[in-house]
């Protein structure tokens, strides 16, 4: 940790919403995980009613705490403690990971020898040790109706790489892309991104539209039309039990995903994408709705229904949590 007169090199950001046994593990990482650096940590807590914050402010009291009273979203929470740093750079963390031995500075060092690289993401493992895709180009609207109608995770992955004739009408997917060099892509997965500011001072802060999923495409995507790039660093390690915090909540998380897929692509793409996605969102939603409440997992009608009118109306420009 920096002496109040020195600047750190790193801002850690963390935004937490009720995961309070894995942010312990996280924040437990970051020592190691950051030899020879500077840092500061903020844990922006959402709102969460398990502890959380208690926690952070009893057992790590060099972090800077921001206690939201209102889940604010990924987005805005973590423009708040942007807004409170001078550090160079900035490492937005999710509170599922595990940040392995100098995973961070590792990180930084790439940054540095690259005066154009805005945005540089690490290797992602399950706890288990398998890959976790987590660099790639931008999808296609094939990739993004596919996943949408959830065939990708219906799919064997084997088979799919297998399937010349997939990989064919799937040029730009990403799915099967190598993540064993470091390489320049065109988005890394948001659960552990290293940012340079005076990139993001260029190209302005996340946009605060998206609650949750899809803001680091829409990131990368503005850092790539600036004439910036996006890398992928697999000699940098990070676990991450992905959804561990959206599994809590899975109409929040349902609806956010749809929420965040439908605004990226209003900002992004042609009036022919959008009709085909919405088709698509609204195709998906409806098998949903006519499904068992079973198969929904904690998502209702009117959780279906609601994104059925974003489907029509257009999404709103912000998705409140009002639950």
């Amino acid at each position: 940790m920096p002496s109040r007169f020195e600047r750190p090199d790193v801002a850690i950001v963390i935004v937490n919403h009720e995961a309070r046994e894995s942010l312990v593990e996280c924040l437990t990482s970051l020592p190691a995980a950051t030899p020879g650096l500077r840092t500061e940590v903020f844990v922006v807590d959402n709102a969460s009613r398990d502890g959380s914050a208690e926690l952070v402010s009893r057992r790590f009291p060099g972090i800077k705490l921001i206690a939201s009273e209102e889940n604010l979203g990924f987005a805005r929470a973590c423009n708040l403690a942007i807004a409170r740093t001078q550090a160079p750079f900035i490492l937005l963390l999710n509170p599922d990971t595990v940040c392995r031995p100098a995973a961070v500075t590792k990180l930084l060092h790439l940054l540095e020898s690259r005066p154009r690289a805005a945005a540089v993401g690490p290797r992602l493992v399950y706890p288990d040790g398998t890959l976790q895709a987590s660099a790639f180009r931008i999808p296609t609207l094939l990739v993004e109706c596919t996943d949408t109608l959830g065939f990708m995770r219906i799919l064997p992955q084997a088979w799919l790489q297998r399937a010349s004739l997939l990989q064919g009408l799937l040029p730009a997917s990403g799915h099967f892309d190598p993540h064993d060099t470091t390489r320049r892509v065109d988005f890394v997965i948001g659960a552990c991104l290293l940012l340079r500011r005076a990139a993001l001072q260029e190209v302005g802060p996340i946009d605060e539209s998206f609650f949750l999923y899809y803001e680091e495409i829409d990131l990368c995507l503005r850092l790539g039309q600036a004439g910036w790039q996006v890398f992928h660093h697999p000699d940098a390690l990070v676990v991450h039990a992905v959804g561990r915090s959206a599994s809590q909540k899975p109409a929040l998380s349902y609806l956010a995903r749809h929420h965040s897929r439908l605004c990226l692509y209003r900002k992004h793409r042609g009036r022919a994408f959008n009709s085909v996605l919405r088709t698509t969102v609204a195709l998906a939603t409806m098998v949903r709705l006519v499904a068992s409440p079973l198969s929904r997992r904690g998502v209702t009608s009117s959780d279906c229904l609601r994104v059925l009118r974003w489907v029509v109306a257009g999404p709103p420009n912000r998705l409140e949590a009002d639950r």
